[in-house]
């Protein structure tokens, strides 16, 4: 009934079969250890975790890991798939907390080596671990992988960097292929309240690392074409078909739209944009609106150059008036709208 509270009910059964917990933290990116303990008290054939950041007085991790450990004894597959500013502190203290020569599997995303290594802790698995992966690791020391040498179950040890590391960073030129997915955005809205497809996560994680560099003053993404392909109507796709999924659109949660833009308001320097923004190409509930607009004057101050369109050369420009009003409001920028590679059609 609208306006009444409902009372909470406390479950009592158990879910026994949950063995894989995923939990996807937003806002203050951590959570409360008395609402994450009082979840896992009830997950008692979990196997596979994934540890959130757990933001709190280090000296409170004790009682709430040993907490963890005792309602999922089961547990033996450990990972972090979200960036934090704590560096994975309490995902490696729980190693120390889980029964010696348990742990099977481990995945960390972006670790980063601090002072102290923490290499250490897997030596009490070092007789059951067979998978530890790190995942573009900021920073890594000799001393993690020289802990690792002399573990008999270890059948797979991944480590890549990440090569956004080098946030020096001026000039950037890429060229980009998009899967059938991300081609087709805008033509279903998203349920912001369910699982994030795997393709959007990827370009999430792609814009975030772009907006890091914020020494950039040239950036270059152009969606790459192959010759002679066609759509379904035998028509040749050709570049000025193509237009970068979500980089140019502000997100909108009550409609259903994805978008990227707000996680690239750290390229403050950004003077060129180059690439593939065809505004005439963007689905139908993505176009280049006032409000993407308004983001881009307040951000991107610098900015002289930007490439909007993929007309031919002889093909009339008329911009709109969102693009008129970033003219008027950035001195000197420059929109580019047509071009004359013939490569690209």
């Amino acid at each position: 009934m609208a306006g009444r509270k409902l009372p909470t009910v406390n479950r009592k059964e158990s879910l026994r079969r949950m063995t894989e917990l995923k939990l996807m933290v937003t806002g203050k990116l951590y959570f409360c250890p008395d609402t994450l303990a009082s979840l896992l008290q009830h997950c008692p054939e979990l196997t596979s975790l994934d540890m959130p950041m757990y933001y709190d007085d280090r000296e409170t991790y004790g009682s709430f890991l040993d907490n963890v450990v005792q309602s999922c004894p089961k547990l033996k597959h450990l990972g972090r798939n979200d960036p934090a500013p704590d560096h994975g502190c309490m995902m490696f203290n729980f190693l120390d907390f889980m029964k010696e020569n348990t742990l099977e599997s481990f995945y960390f995303l972006e670790y980063t080596e601090g002072p102290e290594s923490v290499c250490w802790t897997f030596d009490r698995h070092k007789e059951s671990v067979k998978s530890i992966i790190l995942d573009e690791c900021n920073t890594i020391g000799i001393n993690f992988l020289m802990a690792l040498i002399g573990f008999p179950a270890l059948e797979v040890f991944s480590i890549s960097l990440n090569p956004w590391t080098a946030s020096q960073f001026q000039e950037l030129k890429l060229p980009l292929t998009l899967d059938k997915a991300q081609e087709a955005l805008g033509k279903d809205n998203i349920d912001f309240s369910g699982p994030i497809p795997y393709w959007m996560t990827k370009l999430e994680k792609f814009y975030r690392q772009n907006g890091a560099l914020s020494n950039l003053r040239i950036l270059e993404l152009r969606v790459t074409v192959e010759m002679n392909v066609r759509d379904s109507n035998r028509r040749r796709i050709i570049y000025s078909d193509k237009t970068l999924v979500g980089m140019l659109t502000l997100e909108d949660r009550v409609t259903g739209r994805p978008g990227w833009s707000l996680l690239l308001q750290g390229l403050r320097n950004l003077e060129e944009l180059h690439g593939s923004f065809n505004l005439d190409a963007m689905a139908p509930g993505f176009e280049f609106g006032q409000g993407e607009a308004d983001w881009i004057v307040e951000h991107w101050h610098k900015l002289k150059f930007v490439e909007l369109y993929t007309q031919l050369e002889e093909a009339p420009v008329i911009f709109p008036p969102p693009v008129q009003s970033m003219v008027q409001r950035l001195p000197g920028l420059w929109v580019v709208g047509k071009y004359k590679n013939p490569h690209w059609d």
